[in-house]
């Protein structure tokens, strides 16, 4: 099987750019820079025509894509519609074309409902005048999902994992046995009765499975069967051994924890290759991330319930920014990520429309890019609660990183003493990677910090209780360091613990 995996990689590749597509609306654009400069700011208005738009709505995104010139700090665009802040979003700061997305389902919801034939949003820059890096727009379409068939349905994604019943789309990679066995994968309960299965065609559409044709599910054993229409992957396509077999691949990583190259991809490619399986189970099995919120987040859990004003400020690195999502890749189920699935939920939980969310996140960064840009990209939200979530590109000692924390903490208390702050524990990296050992003890640190005005929503412990079972590519977006999916709705429900009391 040496060279099995090239052309079927070369097929896979080929079909990427087959997806299903929401509507497609672009956007009068009146102003295309966009910069917080001293002797002057430039914002840019996007405006759409949604007169042809039938409610309901399920997703509404927008993709801003343009150029970012030089300057001292990554551009951090603020969305603003009737000059409130709605949404948020960071980019590198690199001379080179750039995009960002928000979700702005919210606003297009209520838009409709008001009869109104358009919607008009600002894109401005926040924070201390002159250390942004100017963008330069060059389109915004806004994509719009109505029909609920082409929709992730938050309910049963947000439902615990861990509760007795029924499971939503847990996925599975139909990854070969090295010996070129079938494809087998671990469920992490017992299955009773198979309720939906679906996987991606060649042409990128979605494709419902049948058990028995398909795949055979015993027990919590899920396993390919011989002419099934899932696409099985060979093991020395995902893991080839030497450095020849991988530069067919290319990217690839180095693994050292069990020496060999690993396959790796951003985007749709993950995740168009799991299968996801719906089912009803009678096990259960016990939350390890003790919730702590309703203890230490007093001052968000009042202003919630009492359907006050409350702006939630996310800050973290790529996990967070909502890479591997598949609303940012504009596929089935077009779920976004984690932190707009928890402001979503808190919304419709607590009757809540006060709330405004928004996103600082930075790809590739660490806390101590955090604590370096607190004041220019956090301070300026005056935000209620902030959401700290870095730590998987942090390489400092667990001393180091805990002085980062506290350093981004402090500033911001030191502007609104009242912040209240939420320390996400990061998911693993793949663990035949490399072993980052000092992450646990991350962990072990943001625990030691409960407190009133600040919980721990413990992803790591989770994340480890789902490995004890599963498989890490069976859970991820890029076989590296980032979630799927079925992951990122682990994040925000382990979040949302936090904020729901008997969740």
């Amino acid at each position: 099987m040496k060279n099995v995996f090239v052309p079927i990689l070369a097929m896979f590749m080929a079909s990427a750019a087959a997806l299903a597509a929401p509507q497609t609306f672009k956007a009068k654009i009146h102003g295309d820079m966009i910069d917080n400069a001293i002797d002057g700011r430039h914002s840019a208005k996007i405006e759409y025509d949604i007169s042809h738009l039938k409610a309901p709505v399920f997703l509404a995104s927008i993709q801003v894509s343009g150029k970012v010139l030089k300057g001292e700090l990554c551009p951090s665009l603020t969305l603003r519609l009737d000059g409130e802040a709605v949404a948020a979003s960071t980019m590198w700061n690199r001379p080179k074309d750039a995009g960002t997305f928000f979700v702005v389902t919210k606003y297009v919801q209520k838009a409709l409902s008001e009869g109104k034939k358009s919607i008009s949003f600002e894109l401005t820059q926040d924070g201390e005048p002159g250390k942004q890096s100017p963008y330069k727009i060059a389109y915004a379409n806004i994509y719009v999902v109505c029909d609920p068939s082409d929709s992730y349905s938050p309910g049963d994604c947000l439902n615990p994992i861990f509760d007795k019943g029924k499971m939503t789309w847990e996925s599975v990679f139909p990854l070969m046995g090295e010996d070129g066995s079938p494809a087998k994968a671990k469920l992490f309960f017992k299955v009773s009765k198979i309720l939906d299965a679906f996987t991606f065609d060649e042409s990128g559409k979605v494709m419902r499975l049948e058990e028995g044709r398909d795949f055979k599910v015993e027990a919590d054993t899920f396993e390919v069967l011989p002419g099934s229409r899932i696409k099985s992957i060979p093991y020395n396509m995902m893991y080839p051994k030497t450095k020849e077999e991988a530069e067919k691949i290319k990217p690839y990583f180095t693994f050292y924890e069990k020496p060999c190259f690993a396959f790796f991809r951003e985007g749709n490619w993950f995740h168009q290759h799991h299968v996801y399986i719906s089912y009803l189970h009678s096990d259960s099995f016990k939350n390890p991330a003790n919730s702590d919120g309703p203890a230490y987040l007093k001052r968000t859990l009042s202003k919630l319930k009492n359907k006050e004003k409350l702006t939630i400020t996310l800050y973290g690195d790529s996990i967070s920014h909502g890479s591997n999502s598949s609303a940012r890749g504009l596929v089935y189920p077009n779920m976004p990520s984690w932190g707009d699935l928890v402001a979503e939920k808190l919304r419709e939980h607590y009757g809540n429309e006060n709330i405004t969310y928004l996103n600082r996140a930075l790809g590739g960064s660490n806390s101590t890019w955090g604590a370096t840009h607190a004041e220019s990209l956090v301070i300026p939200d005056n935000a209620d609660l902030v959401i700290l979530a870095f730590g998987m590109n942090d390489r400092h000692t667990p001393d180091e990183r805990a002085a980062l924390l506290d350093e981004i903490i402090g500033k911001v208390r030191a502007k609104n003493p009242d912040t209240e702050f939420i320390l996400v524990c990061s998911m693993y990296a793949n663990p035949m990677w490399k072993n980052f050992s000092y992450h646990d003890e991350y962990r072990i640190r943001d625990l030691s910090r409960r407190g009133p005005g600040i919980a721990v929503a413990d992803v790591r412990a989770v994340h480890k209780a789902l490995m004890s079972k599963k498989r890490f590519i069976d859970m991820t977006g890029n076989n590296i360091n980032h979630p799927n999916d079925f992951l990122i709705r682990v994040y925000a429900q382990t979040v949302l613990s936090e904020l729901i009391p008997s969740r």
